[in-house]
């Protein structure tokens, strides 16, 4: 875990504020398909799984299977890198790279493939190099985000392309205001529209819009929004969270709005200095929250609390602490399912796992309840029981302390800072962060 850019706090001494984090190992994620380059995940209506394989060189695809994930097929459809899935009425829908998105009405047995490419008969520029992350749909309109071009749609089901206006979308280029050649501001990048409380908003790098359909215009809701795009709706309430690196604890984990216009806080993970969250979705009463580098938590109150459910999920074998970040979570009413992509491609556990959810509430009782005790009195980190291994980590990465078979960890004459420390014992683990000042 990347400790090396957690905040430190305080000044020094021996007397302590501890907070707990604990974690129970015991592995209720279980493997679906074993295959690096899963990214994007979809149950259909009728239950089929599907997957695609986020392959480089275009030799990936669409993958489904039709036996609760017994065996995957891949199908016919032709590789353009297909990232994630979108249902618009009966027709589902994959994003890919290039002006391309593949299209089934089978519940993604066979594939036809798209190319918006030339909306209203103008190249996109540099289409080959741009991709699509995100479809949302508004009455009878289907839209779609190209990274570099802006939104698009589609009144046929995604047979032909128009644009939506991109002269308000457009930004200034370092503020200058100058314009290219064709007298368009800049445009910026654009992940993911969304369709809340009857307005379609984007998600962009730095903004986000709402459109309006009869002017044709989009305006800002949100400026500085910095990478709000992982989405997940419950209860009319609409959850984000930020797909960047960002290590201050000060700032939200997650934000949330009621109305499209207002953004407040949730609570946070306790312990967790990191807000990248790299996607979001919500079954019932509980949230999930898949991060980039700690797995997954769960909340079931709201996003007020967490609890991380990683037990069983695969580390990446060159970062140590790191688990494999899920890039899409989907439940069912048995499953959640997360597609864990493996960049390196150097980790045979890569692929599509799932946790079986009635196990969940089980499993939230279990690490609130383990939460044990940890204290720091005269000069150590005391444990209530003796653990195989106590390491304390300082706040660039470091490890300072260890101490085997113990149930005490001394402190020494370490200097003022916020240390995490990781206590494990056969399959339970606990970690925490203690500020001494």
């Amino acid at each position: 875990m990347r400790e090396s850019r957690h905040n430190i706090v305080g000044a020094a001494a021996l007397a302590a504020a501890l907070l707990l984090s604990p974690m129970r190992a015991g592995a209720q994620w279980e493997p679906v398909s074993l295959h690096h380059g899963v990214w994007g995940v979809f149950i259909t209506p009728s239950g089929n799984i599907l997957y695609s394989d986020y392959q480089f060189d275009g030799s990936g695809g669409i993958y489904t299977s039709t036996d609760e994930g017994d065996t995957f097929t891949k199908t016919c459809s032709e590789d353009h890198t297909y990232n994630r899935f979108y249902q618009f009425g009966e027709m589902l829908y994959a994003t890919g790279n290039g002006g391309k998105i593949a299209r089934s009405d089978d519940d993604g047995e066979t594939w036809v493939v798209l190319d918006y490419g030339t909306p209203d008969g103008e190249k996109i520029d540099d289409v080959e190099n741009t991709a699509c992350y995100g479809l949302a749909e508004k009455g009878e309109r289907l839209y779609a985000a190209d990274f570099s071009a802006g939104i698009l749609y589609s009144d046929d089901y995604g047979d032909t392309w128009h644009f939506t206006d991109r002269t308000s979308l457009a930004i200034a280029c370092g503020g200058t205001g100058e314009k290219d050649e064709k007298g368009l501001l800049f445009t910026e990048n654009f992940y993911t529209p969304y369709t809340f409380k009857g307005n379609l908003y984007e998600f962009g790098a730095n903004y986000i819009c709402r459109y309006d359909e009869q002017e044709d215009k989009w305006s800002r809701v949100m400026e500085g929004s910095n990478f709000m795009m992982a989405l997940a709706e419950r209860n009319d309430t609409l959850f984000c969270g930020r797909t960047v690196d960002d290590y201050d604890a000060t700032k939200p984990f997650l934000q949330f709005t009621t109305d499209g216009e207002h953004w407040q806080p949730t609570g946070r993970p306790e312990n967790e200095l990191c807000n990248y969250v790299r996607c979001l979705e919500v079954h019932g009463k509980h949230l999930f929250a898949g991060h980039i580098r700690d797995g997954v938590y769960v909340s079931d109150d709201g996003g007020n609390t967490y609890v991380n459910i990683s037990d069983g999920l695969p580390m990446l074998t060159e970062v140590r602490g790191y688990y494999l970040s899920p890039l899409e979570l989907k439940a069912t009413d048995d499953y959640l399912y997360a597609s864990l992509f493996d960049t390196a491609y150097d980790n045979t556990e890569g692929g599509l796992y799932r946790f079986p959810l009635n196990k969940l509430a089980n499993r939230i009782a279990e690490v609130r309840g383990a939460i044990g005790k940890a204290r720091v009195e005269g000069g150590a980190l005391l444990l209530d029981k003796a653990a195989d291994r106590i390491e304390l980590i300082d706040a660039s990465g470091a490890p300072r302390l260890t101490a085997t078979h113990a149930d005490r960890l001394e402190l020494g004459t370490l200097p003022a800072g916020t240390y995490i420390y990781k206590v494990s014992k056969g399959g339970d683990k606990m970690t925490g962060k203690v500020a001494l000042p």
